[in-house]
C-alpha cells in the first residue's frame, strides 16, 4: 500500500473447531492468533499484579531493610502508580474482552493496541513518582500534600496512576497557560 494507510487484515483462527473471523489491523509479530495474545496479556496483567503486591508487601513489613523511611516513600508512590495503571488497564482489557458475551474469543480484538495496554502500568508509575516528587516539593501550586507517608504517597499515586492520560494533559494545558508568552 502506498498511501501508507494500514490495511484491515482478515485472520480466520479456528477455536474449539468453530471458524472465528478476526479482523484487525494486523497481529503483534510474536502472536500467531488474537487468543494466543489475549492469553498472554491476562498472564502478564495477573503477574504484574502479584510481583507488586509481594513487592508491596516485603517493604511493608520490614523484610527489605537497607531502605530508609524516605526511599520506602518513593517507593510507594511508583508501586501505587504502577498498580493504578495496571486498574486501568484492567478495566480495558475487561472491557475488550468481556462485552457480556459467553465467548469472548469471537469478538474483534483490537491486536495493534498491545504495547499500549503492556506499558500503561509501568508509564504510570514512573509518571505518579514524578508527579508526588513534584507536589511534596511544592513545585505544583495546586497540590497540596500535608502527609510524607507511605499510605498518602500510595494512594495520591494509585489516583495519579489510574488517571495518568487526564492528568497529563491537564498539566500540559496549565503550562501552555502559565509558562507562554502572553499576547499583549
Amino acid at each position: 500500500m502506498e498511501d501508507g494507510s494500514r490495511e484491515l487484515i482478515k485472520d480466520e483462527v479456528s477455536e474449539g473447531g468453530k471458524e472465528i473471523a478476526n479482523n484487525t489491523l494486523g497481529l503483534v509479530p510474536f502472536f500467531k492468533t488474537s487468543s494466543i495474545q489475549i492469553k498472554f496479556e491476562f498472564i502478564y496483567l495477573l503477574s504484574f499484579v502479584i510481583i507488586s503486591c509481594i513487592l508491596l508487601f516485603t517493604v511493608q513489613v520490614g523484610v527489605v531493610t537497607f531502605i530508609d523511611y524516605t526511599t520506602k516513600v518513593y517507593l510507594y508512590s511508583v508501586i501505587g502508580g504502577a498498580l493504578g495503571g495496571w486498574a486501568y488497564s484492567v478495566k480495558w482489557f475487561y472491557r475488550v474482552i468481556g462485552r457480556g458475551k459467553d465467548n469472548q474469543l469471537r469478538w474483534t480484538w483490537e491486536t495493534n493496541k498491545f504495547y499500549w495496554r503492556i506499558s500503561v502500568p509501568i508509564l504510570s508509575g514512573i509518571s505518579s513518582l514524578a508527579l508526588f516528587t513534584l507536589a511534596v516539593s511544592n513545585i505544583l501550586p495546586f497540590i497540596k500534600i500535608e502527609e510524607f507517608t507511605g499510605s498518602s504517597s500510595f494512594g495520591f499515586s494509585f489516583l495519579v496512576g489510574y488517571f495518568t492520560d487526564v492528568i497529563f494533559s491537564k498539566l500540559a494545558t496549565w503550562i501552555e497557560k502559565s509558562w507562554s508568552p502572553q499576547e499583549k
